[in-house]
């Protein structure tokens, strides 16, 4: 397993595995309840290289965020 933090970002969560992060949409629904959806799967190595070509806090975020887009868009959610 490497040693590599999971990303942060607002409205999502990353659980680790052992190649990377399934990464889950989470939300509250109407009734109050925390909701998740699985939207894929971002590997170590997709990840360092995210971080290598923005390395800003700000921008990673973004590319992450752009990243999950795609990912959703190639499922049809």
């Amino acid at each position: 397993l490497q040693n590599i933090k999971p990303p942060q970002l607002k409205g999502y969560g990353f659980r680790t595995d052992s190649s990377g992060w399934a990464c889950r949409r989470r939300w509250t629904d109407g009734d109050g309840k925390q909701r998740q959806a699985y939207v894929a799967h971002l590997s170590f190595e997709t990840y360092k290289e995210l971080r290598r070509k923005h390395r800003a806090p700000d921008a990673l975020a973004t590319a992450l965020t752009d990243w999950i887009a795609e990912r959703e868009r190639e499922k049809g959610s």
